[in-house]
């Protein structure tokens, strides 16, 4: 017992260090968000997660990693048969899930990304799929 006693290293109490965090000036939130009713389908996930990866925020900016939160929950089905289709037929197999966005909601939600690449990524989702879309 007395050697467990000598050594103190094993009683030693640890110590908590808090991190000193220091502002940048890129610390805003900025959001995208749509000019019109849309239809986004979840396909579009894979394009969104390619476009906000890390490797597009500078390398000095490594203490706050950037981060991103989608808007996007299934919220409508689309369906094999049109609309139109005779009664008593059913609606059909389902095909996939959309989400259906009213004016002016939130599509994605973004921290420590910089304003001008937003203007970009904006400019790029019009060209890529027609999104028509701000960032505030």
């Amino acid at each position: 017992m007395d050697y467990y006693i000598k050594k103190k290293h094993i009683f030693k109490r640890r110590i908590n260090t808090k991190t000193k965090f220091y502002l940048i000036n890129s610390h805003k939130k900025y959001s995208i968000y749509t000019y019109k009713n849309i239809r986004l389908e979840f396909t579009y996930i894979k394009l969104f997660r390619k476009l906000l990866r890390r490797k597009y925020v500078k390398a000095r900016i490594k203490l706050f990693k950037p981060r991103y939160w989608l808007y996007l929950l299934p919220n409508y089905i689309l369906t094999q048969k049109s609309k139109n289709s005779r009664m008593g037929a059913g609606v059909g197999k389902l095909v996939r899930m959309v989400n259906l966005k009213h004016c002016s909601k939130n599509i994605i939600k973004t921290w420590r990304y910089a304003f001008t690449y937003l203007l970009a990524l904006s400019k790029y989702l019009y060209f890529k799929i027609a999104l028509r879309c701000f960032v505030r």
